[in-house]
């Protein structure tokens, strides 16, 4: 059968040479797709009692919805029916136990990430002094502590997460690193010399960094489709939580110790930390390895246990294990023909090196816009307005409980406005608020002062909240062809860690030379640039399937920059003078709707009859690493 399946998968596939994968099951007849089924799971000796799911499942694999005719179960149909449901609170009550507590553990994660970040916050303003690192001629080496996990991460993380997934699978690679995580914070706060803390540092950061590449793609391998936008933004948000539980350690442990115990404050700072990994290491016993990594290494038996666990229904699984199966084959034989290592790959396809550019560049501009700096300073520098620490520790939860409130609202607007609209939408304004904050510093009462400072800041935030904040991970995680995902999703975390890791390391020595004012002005500068950046090299990709982003991705660098300049005349035009102007289609767009009207004309073949809220992991695209 096996073979019989392979050979259909080869004429089913488009022109290697082009690095674009097209759906694999497009064009096999109804008949064929149903005996392809069967063979499969009787291949795989998936049980005689699943045969007919399996039978169904490579139907529903090819095209959503359920063909005309057939007749399922209330139990079945009625799960199909409510697969287009894309709002996690509608779609939470049918997940099954298993699925909601991945989502959660797969949360929870993500705030450990945001809560090592910002341990340092209120507890470098100690360790500076108490490690001996305070002085004009230590600033690059304060710098280098504080950044030390985000060089861990920018080096280790491409490297080390093909290993730790090969060796230990999805489950494992994240239980191994959250046991780091929690280690390392553990001894962080033991560490009696900069040079202790430096190592710690660095131990968080391999623990940090593959486990921010490897959630995602677990999370990918195992959500439904239609919510797998919902939880990259839940990432977000859960960082965002986890950067708030920093900030807010850090005003809760100010005064621990007293004068008795003068260190314990920031060791108990950089020590808080250690609780969410273990929690997520407990919580993943109840959670079921990625079917996807089961199948690459032809554990099918484990993988079907797997699906039946994280899906509603048993066709459900048939369904998406079918697929995975066909996609992993499509990839391998890539692999096979080419024999092109995947990181050369990235650079010499068009496709590909369009959407790592593109990717690259957002994540390059979610850490040079500068964030980070108010993330992993503002303590210091609210201090600079105002000479009280408890002061500025408290008015920093203020960048925490924004950076909260303002992620939500992209829940919405993500896939209803785009990606690239909300970039274009808030640079100006980020660097509107980056310059305000500049230019607060030259006030000289003090009252006022603090006032401009903190308005600036907060108002940077909220615009970061909702544009660059959610969008890099999201883009990253989607525009990328399906066969080289995980090496790109890599590659595009380790450069967000490479200038993560820049960003701080840099800022008490720019800060010294250039004054706080200097310093915010030159991300007010990248802020600006980062619009241009993206109006003329980043396209858009929301709503778009899995061979639309093919389309989008394999098309040339002038299509886009004429849209953009279209664009742009059509704003001054159409916005500012009212002018009555036809709004610019790019030349993709109107190839993805004809592609969609062709999509909709009704198919000879297979006579389906389309719901309008069913939809498989084929239709809606994968929208995380997979």
């Amino acid at each position: 059968m096996s073979n019989t399946l392979d050979e259909e998968l080869r004429r089913a596939q488009k022109d290697y040479q082009t690095g674009v994968l097209a759906n694999p099951l497009a064009g096999l007849s109804y008949e064929r797709l149903r005996h392809l089924g069967r063979t499969f799971a009787e291949a795989h000796n998936l049980g005689e009692e699943y045969y007919e799911a399996f039978s169904k499942g490579a139907v529903l694999a090819r095209k959503p919805g359920i063909p005309h005719g057939w007749t399922l179960p209330t139990e079945d149909r009625e799960a199909l029916q409510r697969e287009g449901v894309a709002s996690l609170r509608r779609a939470w009550k049918q997940l099954p136990f298993e699925m909601r507590t991945l989502i959660v553990t797969c949360g929870l994660g993500a705030a450990t990430q945001g809560w090592n970040e910002t341990a340092v916050n209120g507890a470098n303003i100690f360790y500076k002094t108490a490690l001996h690192l305070d002085g004009d001629q230590n600033n690059l080496l304060y710098g280098l502590v504080n950044a030390a996990p985000y060089a861990a991460c920018a080096v280790f993380t491409y490297w080390l997460t093909p290993v730790f997934n090969a060796q230990w699978g999805r489950k494992g690679a994240i239980i191994i690193t959250s046991a780091i995580s929690s280690a390392s914070c553990l001894l962080q706060a033991c560490s009696t010399s900069w040079g202790m803390l430096l190592g710690f540092r660095l131990l968080l950061g391999i623990g940090i960094g593959v486990k921010s590449a490897v959630i995602p793609i677990y999370a990918a391998e195992c959500v439904p489709a239609p919510i797998r936008g919902t939880i990259v933004m839940l990432w977000q948000v859960c960082t965002a939580a986890g950067i708030l539980l920093g900030l807010i350690c850090g005003i809760m442990f100010y005064n621990a110790g007293g004068h008795r115990y003068p260190d314990l404050n920031w060791r108990l700072m950089v020590g808080s930390p250690m609780i969410l990994p273990l929690l997520v290491i407990v919580l993943l016993q109840w959670c079921p390895e990625s079917p996807r990594w089961y199948i690459k290494n032809n554990r099918y038996k484990d993988a079907f246990q797997s699906l039946i666990r994280l899906r509603q229904t048993p066709i459900q699984a048939a369904r998406d294990l079918f697929y995975i199966h066909c996609l992993i084959v499509v990839e391998r034989r890539l692999e096979a023909d080419q024999r092109v290592d995947h990181f050369v790959e990235l650079f010499n396809k068009r496709r590909n090196y369009r959407a790592m550019l593109a990717s690259g560049l957002v994540m390059f501009l979610q850490q040079q816009c500068g964030i980070n700096i108010l993330i992993y300073y503002s303590s210091e520098i609210i201090l600079q307005a105002t000479n009280d620490y408890q002061k500025a520790l408290a008015a920093s939860i203020g960048v925490g409980v924004i950076n909260v409130a303002f992620a939500l609202p992209a829940f919405y607007w993500i896939d209803s406005k785009g990606r690239r609209y909300l970039l274009l939408a808030t640079f100006p304004w980020m660097a509107t608020a980056m310059l305000w904050t500049s230019q607060a510093f030259r006030v000289h009462d003090t009252d006022a002062k603090v006032g401009l400072v903190l308005s600036g800041m907060y108002l940077f935030t909220a615009f970061y909240s909702f544009g660059e904040g959610p969008v890099p991970f999201t883009y990253s995680a989607e525009c990328h062809a399906l066969y080289i995902r995980e090496r790109a999703m890599s590659v595009a975390v380790s450069i967000t860690w490479a200038f993560n890791f820049i960003l701080s390391f840099s800022w008490p020595k720019m800060e010294k030379t250039w004054q706080v004012e200097g310093a915010l002005l030159w991300y007010m500068a990248w802020n600006i640039i980062g619009f241009f950046l993206v109006l003329f090299f980043v396209p858009e990709t929301k709503n778009r399937t899995l061979e639309e982003l093919d389309r989008v991705f394999s098309g040339s660098e002038k299509e886009l920059i004429s849209y953009a300049c279209d664009q742009v005349i059509y704003f001054f035009g159409h916005t500012l003078l009212r002018k009555n102007m036809k709004k610019p289609i790019h030349r993709g767009e109107e190839k993805r709707r004809e592609a969609h009207r062709r999509l909709n004309e009704p198919d000879p073949i297979a006579h389906d009859d389309l719901p309008v809220n069913t939809c498989t992991e084929m239709e809606m695209g994968d929208r995380l690493p997979a």
